[in-house]
């Protein structure tokens, strides 16, 4: 069974969409590993398993309204969805080693796991198709998860997330953050539950 929240904006033209599906069983996040040729790192097992096996999010806003910030957003992942990535880089494709995709931005930007270190619950960064280059979103995805939430799922392209980028991954304590929450607690959302099979 797969719950979705879908809705439109009361006065603004605001759009959200959230999907969610059951967690995993073992045998399917083995078939996964199997399929990455590595064993998931202990934090994303436990979301897979206890948690949920696929998150979608989405929503946008009308055009200018929200100016300079994001006008979309899009996150998520999926059990099926985790894939090593290709940076195009053919002469040293050791980061297409390093990282694990688990969500693709609509315009081709990813958001990764940095599995260099081996950690239980691994930094995120995100990735420029444009520009090729590496921002840290969080130092474990557990962080990212949180300081993403209470950005209001901002991304997933790479420029979404600049404007609240601090050295530690997103910052949601800077001015930019508190001005992008109080802007974004004036957008009234309406929702409503609807039930998908699957």
């Amino acid at each position: 069974m797969e719950n979705a929240y879908d809705g439109h904006g009361k006065t603004r033209g605001a759009y959200l969409a959230a999907h969610h599906r059951a967690p995993a069983v073992p045998e399917q996040v083995a078939e996964a590993e199997a399929r990455l040729g590595i064993r998931l790192p202990a934090a994303i097992r436990r979301i897979l398993l206890a948690g949920t096996s696929r998150v979608q999010v989405g929503w946008s806003l009308p055009a200018r309204t929200g100016e300079p910030f994001s006008l979309s957003g899009d996150l998520g992942w999926s059990l099926d969805g985790f894939e090593w990535p290709y940076f195009g880089d053919e002469e040293d494709p050791s980061d297409e080693q390093r990282y694990l995709c688990f969500h693709t931005g609509g315009n081709g930007d990813m958001l990764l796991l940095d599995l260099r270190a081996g950690a239980d619950d691994p930094p995120v960064y995100a990735w420029g198709h444009e520009t090729g280059e590496f921002l840290l979103l969080g130092q474990s995805f557990t962080a990212f998860v949180d300081r993403v939430t209470a950005l209001g799922c901002i991304g997933a392209e790479s420029w979404n997330y600049e404007p609240f980028a601090g050295a530690d991954g997103l910052d949601v304590h800077g001015h930019n953050a508190e001005s992008w929450k109080r802007w974004l607690q004036s957008v009234r959302w309406k929702k409503r539950l609807l039930t998908f099979p699957g």
